[in-house]
């Protein structure tokens, strides 16, 4: 009978990053002893992990958190921005207000007349002028472009000075300083009053006279071409009145 050859034990399983498990050599095999009745066999350890594995996967656990945590940035910087558009409304637009225009002068009050013959100073650098028709709510004028002479520019002035036309006047120059509004006032509401039923239209014109008194020439006329005018000296006095016939 063959004699008893000790029994191979069975080959541990290898490290999964190791390969197949190596084969051990005949001069380091144990020789098989039976345990005895109910004794339990102490567990064998673990073989330990291959030298330099435990780096690399320490690496490429920070790798994992790193791109999970940029993920769940993008994540939540996208839902931030839809959570932003839905539950905050966008300002409403600014709304232009409008702008109104400034209301005309009234140039049949004091007020009024004041307003032109400052434009005029500071437009011109005095208040010399040929003529004004005055209209309640712009007149026109004829300045002198120069100290002496015939020449002048015509002005329109509704709360700004706007020049229109040149040409040369047959009238004499004078100082709107002269002219009171309160005169100007007086003679207009006479005319409204007195020269025809319900005007619709009413004016001054103020000039420097050559022959005579009368500085003022205030015309009132309505619907029906019916029309009148009166004519005062510098102080208001009545020297004329027209009124066209029935």
């Amino acid at each position: 009978m063959a004699p008893h050859e000790p029994q191979r034990p069975p080959a541990e399983p290898g490290d999964p990053g190791q390969g197949p498990a190596r084969e051990e050599q005949p001069g380091s095999w144990e020789v098989y002893r039976p345990d005895p009745p109910g004794a339990t066999r102490a567990p064998r350890p673990l073989p330990e992990p291959r030298r330099g594995s435990a780096p690399l996967l320490v690496a490429l656990g920070a790798i994992a958190l790193v791109a999970g945590a940029g993920i769940v940035a993008v994540v939540v910087l996208a839902g931030g921005g839809d959570a932003e558009q839905q539950g905050t409304e966008a300002p409403a637009p600014a709304i232009a207000q409008e702008v109104r225009p400034e209301a005309p002068p009234q140039l049949h009050t004091p007020e009024g007349w004041r307003s032109l013959v400052q434009a005029v100073r500071e437009e011109t650098g005095g208040t010399r002028a040929f003529s004004v028709v005055l209209y309640p709510e712009y007149a026109v004028l004829d300045l002198p472009v120069q100290a002496t002479g015939s020449r002048f520019h015509s002005y329109r002035f509704d709360g700004e000075l706007t020049m229109s036309t040149k040409g040369t006047s047959p009238y004499r120059v004078f100082d709107l300083g002269r002219i009171d509004p309160a005169v100007t006032g007086r003679l207009l509401a006479t005319a409204r009053r007195e020269l025809v039923e319900d005007p619709t239209s009413t004016y001054a014109i103020i000039r420097r006279p050559d022959e005579g008194t009368a500085w003022y020439s205030v015309y009132a006329s309505n619907e029906y071409s019916e029309s009148g005018f009166i004519q005062a000296d510098l102080a208001g006095v009545e020297t004329r009145r027209y009124l066209s016939p029935p």
